[in-house]
Formats: structure tokens, sequence, C-alpha cells
């Protein structure tokens, strides 16, 4: 709970996307034919906030301690190649943008050679 007290990011976070998750559960609750429907939605949606968004923001204001923002930001545009690398593996699916995935990657090691020089510059 430290931790949280600390980010108010994080809080803000995790409190919209528990009332968002209770407001989604009660409307698709109503209906009596929908119940396990309802109960998978829920299940859904709560995986989804917890896995993609409390503990991406929580991950990125941790590596905001260790690394500039411009660095942590640099490296979030490798995530859309990381999930087709997973599902390269997961899925045996073969991702049709090798060559963007390329270009992302070598960009984004171009930034941070480029950031390290300026630093080391600098200091």
């Amino acid at each position: 709970m430290q931790y949280l007290e600390k980010h108010p990011m994080i809080m803000i976070v995790t409190g919209i996307m528990g009332i968002s998750l209770s407001a989604i559960f009660v409307k698709y609750s109503q209906a009596p034919s929908d119940v396990t429907a309802a109960y998978r939605l829920l299940w859904t949606v709560l995986l989804l906030s917890v896995f993609s968004t409390i503990l991406g923001h929580s991950i990125f204001s941790w590596c905001l301690k260790f690394f500039s923002l411009s660095f942590v930001s640099a490296s979030k545009l490798c995530g859309p190649v990381a999930a087709a690398v997973f599902a390269l593996f997961l899925f045996g699916e073969v991702p049709p943008q090798i060559a963007g995935s390329v270009v992302t990657i070598g960009g984004v090691l171009l930034y941070f050679q480029t950031e390290k020089r300026e630093n080391d510059i600098l200091k």
C-alpha cells in the first residue's frame, strides 16, 4: 500500500477501472438469461484491467525510477513487436508486418544509442 500512496496516478487508474468494471457488471447482470454471459464478461474485463491497465501503469511508473521518461516512452514502441512475437510462439501466427517490426526495433535502438551518447557527453 505504501507504493500506491506514492503514486497517485496508479490509484486514480485503479479507481476508474473499478468503477467501470462495476458499472459494466451491473448493466449486463440485469437480464436473468444473460447471467452466464455477464460473469464471463466480468472475468474478461477484470483480467484486461489488471494485466493491461493496472500492471502496465505500475510498470511504467516503476521504470521511471531507473530510466528517463524519453527512454521509457520510446521502449513502449516495442509493445506491438513483442505481441507479434508472442502470437508467433503461442498461436503459430506469422506476423505480416515483419518489415515494420524491423524498422521499429531499429528506430528504437538508434534512439537509445543517440540518448546514451548524449548522456555520456553531458557527464
